[in-house]
């Protein structure tokens, strides 16, 4: 009877290895579907277990077509309203020495009319000569700024009078209001000119003394002054700017003009500040159509009281038009964006997921609004989609070995 135990108790040994042999397959197959047997997957593709899904906390969300408004994003450049930035220069040669409270440094406030640095000089008598000849020619110059003032002040005048009344467009308000702002600093910069000038010639022929005065209230961004250096003539000293209204420059192409004419907001995005948008007002436009790029710049502006923006920056300029279209939107969250432009993964079912490029055309607030690459109806990963592109790109780099 002892061989029949010895019997049984091999039989149910093999019984044991079976079935941990069984498990072990099933759970080979649960964890890795894609076996050497299992057909390859379409590039671009992945295929996760319900494991695997749950573990990336896959979520997705269908893609919805919207009306919405129609938008244009359009390259921007950051720039000065014009006579909003001014360059002290030299009139004279002679010797610079600073004020009683030193150079102004680079970045700094200074006020209107604020001294910012002396120049000692001597002259001969053909060089007061010249000195007179420059004199009369900066009255002039004062003279006819201060006419053009007058006239760019009247003509502000009269435009807000028929603004209010209903028969000028708030644009032509701006422009003139613009006009007759730049035409205030030019008057100012000439007398400040005008000044040095007359300064100079009262010092009589001995040394002269006289200050360089900030033409505009301002940020200096420019400095090319060394205490006790000699300049010449001319030579730009500082530059000013006031930064407390900043235009946005861009180039609206021909085909668009009308949606930029009818546009109800506009904002600005630059790299500095990517999550901020900064809203604009339309101040002018060229009005007319480069022939080369068939482009019309549009200038807009916006209030700078915290120094955000500075001039040179690139950026965004934003329209959006009355006019409504049907839109494929997506929400911001299944973006993904790599060199070579921006990309989803679309949900096919049974635990496959495709990596689809997309073209955005423009993102607000939760949605993104796709131009090319999508239709309505599709599902998208909205959470997770990192984890598949990592996964994605690890099959890749082992189907290369």
């Amino acid at each position: 009877m002892r061989w029949w135990r010895n019997f049984f108790l091999a039989l149910l040994a093999i019984g044991v290895l079976l079935a941990f042999a069984g498990c072990a397959q099933q759970y080979d197959a649960d964890d890795h579907p894609q076996t050497s047997s299992a057909p390859a997957l379409p590039p671009g593709e992945v295929q996760l277990t319900a494991k695997q899904q749950l573990a990336a906390g896959l979520q997705t969300a269908p893609v919805a077509l919207e009306m919405l408004p129609q938008v244009l994003s359009l390259p921007a450049t950051v720039e000065a309203p014009t006579g909003a930035s001014a360059q002290v220069e030299a009139p004279v040669a002679g010797y610079l020495w600073p004020p009683a409270h030193g150079l102004p440094p680079l970045g700094s406030q200074v006020r209107q009319s604020q001294s910012l640095a002396v120049v000692r000089a001597s002259y001969s008598g053909s060089e007061r000569i010249q000195m007179g000849i420059n004199l009369r020619t900066s009255r002039a110059a004062v003279a006819s700024a201060r006419e053009a003032l007058t006239v760019a002040t009247a003509q502000a005048h009269r435009s807000q009078i028929l603004y209010q009344h209903g028969a000028a467009p708030l644009k032509q308000v701006q422009q003139d209001q613009a006009a007759a702002a730049a035409a205030q600093a030019a008057l100012q910069a000439d007398q400040a000119q005008y000044s040095l000038y007359r300064q100079a010639l009262d010092g009589g022929t001995g040394p002269s003394r006289y200050s360089l005065l900030a033409p505009i209230a301002g940020r200096i961004t420019a400095v090319n002054a060394t205490p006790g250096e000699l300049v010449q003539p001319g030579q730009t000293l500082f530059t000013i700017v006031n930064e407390q209204q900043i235009w946005a420059a861009a180039a609206v192409p021909e085909a668009d003009i009308p949606l930029a004419a009818g546009a109800v907001r506009a904002s600005l995005e630059v790299t500095a500040y990517p999550d901020r948008d900064f809203p604009l007002h339309r101040v002018a436009s060229t009005g007319v159509v480069d022939p080369a790029t068939h482009t019309l710049t549009v200038i807009y502006a916006t209030a700078n009281s915290a120094n955000r923006l500075q001039p040179g920056m690139a950026g965004t300029l934003t329209l959006q038009s009355r006019r409504q279209a049907p839109t494929v939107t997506v929400p911001r969250t299944a973006l993904l964006y790599a060199p070579g432009g921006a990309a989803v993964f679309v949900d096919l079912g049974g635990g496959r997921y495709r990596r689809q490029a997309v073209t955005v055309e423009y993102e607000r607030g939760a949605l993104a609004a796709v131009a090319a690459g999508l239709t309505s109806g599709a599902r998208v990963v909205t959470r997770g989609a990192a984890w598949l592109e990592s996964d994605l790109r690890r099959s890749t780099i082992e189907d290369l070995n």
